[in-house]
């Protein structure tokens, strides 16, 4: 292991944990050992993501610097730093790093031989386990907040405004919001316009209600008395009941019929709502940290300011109007999840998206394809870039990423566990 090269990984799932100081804590004890057998750090990656899925920026640049011969070791404190994912998922990551020769470290395990038996049959193991436990802890946050939503608790953060929690985090009505609830709702209906409901609604209680609070009420089911989860009505407490049904509903149709926005210019592009229409908006919301109008970096209001425009699709940009970030509501990451695209096959092999691509300058195609599984030639005028070809030829072009149909039906959960110290808060990435 003398003098190898080393790309370092430290991981931890929400923002507050890297203020905790959690990564600085995993990249000390992996300096130890690339101190103890003379090695040269060359890459070191802190984070705070998801391990859910390999389609990660952080692990695509790991790759790129072992095909390019850059590193000769990848170092983690332990093996769910680097994946937890589906197991299929993994081994293929894995493997990208054994067909590089790069070596395999893990602070809890040592040095993975990917020849030895032994080796391999610990390596599965902690690739499922990984997973495993990566799912159990869903399964039992979410049988958590079931739990407390049953007996009238409040699970999350702040309800809605007129709400509060109490030192047991029963929630119940404040005196004011059982008068200013329902005015809100009839006003909502009258001037359909949210930022005029905010000023009456403030200048006429003196409160400070920001549009994101307004907006939050106004889609909340709490207002009918309901405690809900991913749209499923857990209980209902007459108690937090201040407006009908009818009027709920009425609001509701205002609302989604002012999100369109007749300029094409959108906060969530068309293919995350063709998915949601497909899979169902609960788990195409579980592929996102989060989608709000609130900062991903410090929590405060956005506001809306000009557009940006991102493989031919007009999106809303934002600036925060307490730390002045900017960017749109989904990250990069996020958006190329469901992004439209167009997967080119190679027509002499199974093989999709691994080319190397030449421009055919005066030549009957614009491009040549040289494929990197059967090594065949072929030329096209599809642009090398998927999701422009996807936006170019929308007939062909699938709306769920991956490479063939099998990748597009595959599940790819990206939200991680909570790990106990508060909601998953990720900095709104600009593109």
């Amino acid at each position: 292991m003398d003098d190898d090269r080393w790309a370092l990984l430290s991981r931890v799932s929400t923002g507050p944990q890297m203020a905790g100081q959690s990564t600085e804590r995993q990249l000390d004890n992996l300096e130890e050992e690339v101190n103890s057998v003379d090695g040269d750090v060359r890459k070191e990656v802190e984070v705070a993501e998801s391990a859910a899925t390999v389609k990660r920026e952080s692990l695509e640049e790991i790759a790129a610097l072992a095909e390019e011969d850059e590193i000769d070791v990848v170092g983690v404190s332990k093996l769910d730093r680097l994946t937890r994912a589906d197991p299929w998922e993994s081994f293929e990551y894995l493997k990208q790093l054994k067909e590089a020769d790069i070596i395999l470290y893990a602070g809890t395990h040592g040095y993975f031989d990917w020849d030895d038996l032994y080796d391999f049959q610990m390596l599965v193991r902690q690739v499922v386990f990984s997973r495993e436990w990566y799912q159990r802890i869903r399964d039992n946050a979410r049988d958590g907040q079931i739990g407390k939503l049953e007996q009238g608790k409040w699970p999350f953060g702040q309800p809605p405004f007129g709400y509060y929690k109490d030192e047991n985090d029963y929630v119940l009505l404040t005196e004011q919001g059982e008068d200013i609830i329902p005015e809100t709702f009839e006003l909502y209906r009258q001037e359909q316009n949210r930022a005029e409901v905010k000023r009456t609604i403030n200048d006429q209680y003196n409160q400070s209600v920001s549009d994101s609070q307004l907006k939050t009420l106004l889609q909340s089911r709490l207002c009918l008395g309901q405690l809900t989860l991913e749209g499923e009505v857990i209980k209902e407490n007459p108690q937090l009941a201040v407006i009908d049904l009818e009027v709920f509903n009425a609001v509701q149709e205002i609302l989604d019929r002012r999100s369109s926005d007749p300029t094409g210019t959108r906060a969530v592009p068309k293919p995350i709502e063709r998915a949601a229409e497909q899979y169902g908006e609960e788990y195409v919301l579980t592929l996102f940290d989060s989608i709000h109008t609130q900062c991903r970096k410090c929590g405060g209001d956005l506001q809306h300011n000009g557009d940006l425009e991102r493989w031919g699709t007009k999106l809303k940009n934002y600036v925060c109007q307490e730390c002045d970030h900017q960017g749109p509501l989904l990250t990069q990451e996020e958006f190329n999840k469901l992004h439209d695209t167009l997967p080119l096959r190679c027509p002499f092999c199974p093989e999709t998206e691994h080319f190397e691509i030449d421009r055919a300058e005066g030549g009957e195609w614009d491009y040549s394809y040289t494929c990197l599984s059967c090594d065949n030639m072929f030329g096209t005028d599809l642009l090398p870039d998927k999701y422009q070809r996807g936006f170019e030829h929308p007939d062909l072009k699938f709306t769920w990423s991956g490479d063939t149909p099998a990748d597009q039906a595959r599940e790819d959960l990206s939200s991680d566990e909570n790990d106990g110290s508060g909601p998953n808060q990720v900095a709104l990435t600009d593109f």
